[in-house]
């Protein structure tokens, strides 16, 4: 039971600080909207906890979020430097 526990702790809260130093707060704080879609499905193939149309859908929600907060940004999205004005 202990080394599950040292596991768990010192193997997830070591990978959340690497990840924080790798990709940055944004895009790791997004990754956390998984877990409640990987505990359903791990419920699901462990315990035969059904999978209904609600957990389902909130799935999809989910993943589409955390797409959505960690793609990489478009050049058209904005940032950078502004462009000059061309005097007319």
């Amino acid at each position: 039971m202990s080394w599950l526990i040292v596991l768990s702790t010192f193997g997830g809260y070591g990978l959340y600080w690497y990840l924080l130093r790798r990709i940055g707060v944004t895009r790791v704080n997004s990754l956390m909207f998984l877990v409640p879609p990987a505990t359903a499905l791990w419920g699901a193939a462990m315990f035969g906890e059904p999978l209904g149309v609600a957990t389902i859908t909130g799935i999809v929600v989910a993943l589409a979020a955390t797409w959505l907060a960690t793609r990489a940004p478009t050049p058209a999205a904005g940032g950078g430097e502004p462009r000059p004005r061309h005097a007319t």
